[in-house]
């Protein structure tokens, strides 16, 4: 295997900065959950509990395509945005709309997302859609459980429902049906495991029509969107669009190789930043290397090296503290979490332990990215995120797996063989990574040496 040469970076500048609490905030937004094209006007609701953060929010097709950017400070009980119809005009197939948010008060920033869905005349068939409902969810610099979330009606008349959690994730103490006027569902989500972040399957019914939404649920306010893109230990996961739907599928991947060797995980043109992981053993990974022109910063299960010179333990003695250099920034949630953010795109980079079937700690990286930022980037995400994917129903059921669902996904111009899989209580289309990745193979990602 050829040797892959990355020049080491000098530690341009670092600052230690202990969180600060006194530009803390909390509050409520309301996101429309159904929108159809061309027709009424829509409102994007923020409720304000404490602080005046001003929050910016963007409004994002599957494929990256920005529809709506603007931002609200929210210096009142109630500040509303109008969102247009007609914004959504040409549209020939429903499709998953992306709410991002980003509400900042003095130093302290809190980013989440919600969803909703977009019907379009030529599908849908009719003028008007028989019940519009939001989705409200509470946020705060200090989240933490319980999580409460709203169904709120505000046209027509429906029954909503949600579907009960997985009980090692969360509880919840109303999953409905509740009849939607003016109504709302109210529901607090209390926190049972370790997940920081999952989505409730909510249903509405109204007219014979039945409507679908996922409803975002965030225990702390540095948790992963939870339909983050990328993530892996090095079972990799990340979100791919459809072409077929322009909606988002998540495929999932094994990526192996020997014990030492360093997987290039993804790479950031822009910032030129790299992130790399190396194998403990053949599978799982013990170190997580973050190369950029500012510094170099390694994470190991018992510390952070930051440059040459700077080690920070990391433990369960550990307290939440933000560290900085000109490119990131870098907050220890606490004694298992970390989270990087880039300070000009705010992508994120999550390092997190975890245990493995047999017990032994090992590192888990995520990413918080949206599928056009694919286009901007390398390694073996962005190398994947950039194909072209096509999914088709099942063709058999497999025999060898008791919920495994045998699949057919075109990727560029070839067809794959698949199957729809569990791993982490989530869904995913699990496809052999060589077959993505052709001509490429996995062994064009692994590297003896990265210095």
């Amino acid at each position: 295997m050829k040797a892959f040469t990355i020049h080491n970076f000098a530690l341009l500048f670092l600052s230690f900065v202990i969180t600060v609490h006194s530009d803390s905030f909390s509050l409520k937004v309301e996101s429309p959950a159904q929108i159809l094209e061309d027709t009424n006007t829509y409102y994007i609701n923020f409720r304000q509990i404490t602080g005046t953060p001003t929050c910016s929010y963007t409004l994002t097709k599957p494929d990256g395509t920005i529809l709506l950017q603007s931002s609200k400070s929210v210096n009142s009980g109630l500040v509303f945005a109008s969102v247009q119809g007609s914004l959504f005009s040409g549209t020939t197939e429903n499709y998953v709309l992306t709410y991002t948010y980003t509400c900042t008060s003095g130093g302290t920033t809190l980013e989440f997302e919600v969803r909703g869905y977009v019907y379009s005349l030529e599908q849908y068939g009719s003028g008007n859609l028989p019940i519009g409902y939001g989705i409200e969810i509470e946020m705060s610099t200090e989240q933490t459980s319980p999580f409460r979330v709203k169904i709120k009606g505000n046209t027509g008349v429906g029954s909503c429902s949600i579907t009960r959690p997985d009980t090692s994730i969360a509880t919840v103490d109303n999953i409905g049906p509740v009849t939607l006027g003016q109504g709302s569902l109210t529901i607090a989500v209390t926190k049972t495991g370790s997940q920081e972040s999952f989505f409730i399957a909510a249903s509405c019914k109204a007219s014979g029509k039945t409507f679908q939404n996922e409803i975002p649920v965030y225990f702390s306010p540095n948790a992963p969107s939870p339909w983050a893109s990328a993530t892996g230990d090095p079972h990799f996961a990340q979100n791919v669009v459809d072409k077929s739907t322009m909606s988002t599928k998540q495929i999932c991947y094994d990526v192996t190789g020997k014990m030492g060797d360093y997987i290039y995980i993804a790479g950031f043109s822009h910032s030129r930043i790299k992130i790399f992981g190396q194998l403990k053993d053949d599978y799982y990974m013990h170190k997580i290397v973050i190369q950029s022109p500012s510094a170099n910063i390694t994470v190991s299960l018992k510390d952070i090296h930051l440059g040459q010179k700077d080690t920070i333990q990391w433990n369960a003695n550990s307290k939440q503290m933000t560290l900085q250099t000109n490119q990131l920034k870098c907050e220890i949630a606490n004694g298992k979490k970390i989270i990087f953010t880039e300070l000009k795109s705010l992508n994120a980079i999550a390092v997190e332990k975890s245990k493995h079937f047999l017990g032994e700690m090992h590192l888990d990286v995520g990413f918080r990215l949206m599928p056009k930022d694919y286009n901007e980037m390398s390694g073996l995400i962005g190398d994947i995120g950039q194909k072209k994917f096509k999914f088709f129903r099942a063709v058999q059921i497999g025999e060898d797996s008791l919920n495994s669902e045998m699949v057919s996904i075109q990727v560029d111009n070839k067809f794959l063989r698949g199957s729809v899989v569990q791993r982490n209580k989530k869904s995913c289309w699990l496809l052999d990574v060589n077959d993505i990745l052709k001509p490429l193979k996995t062994t064009d990602y692994l590297f003896k040496r990265i210095d």
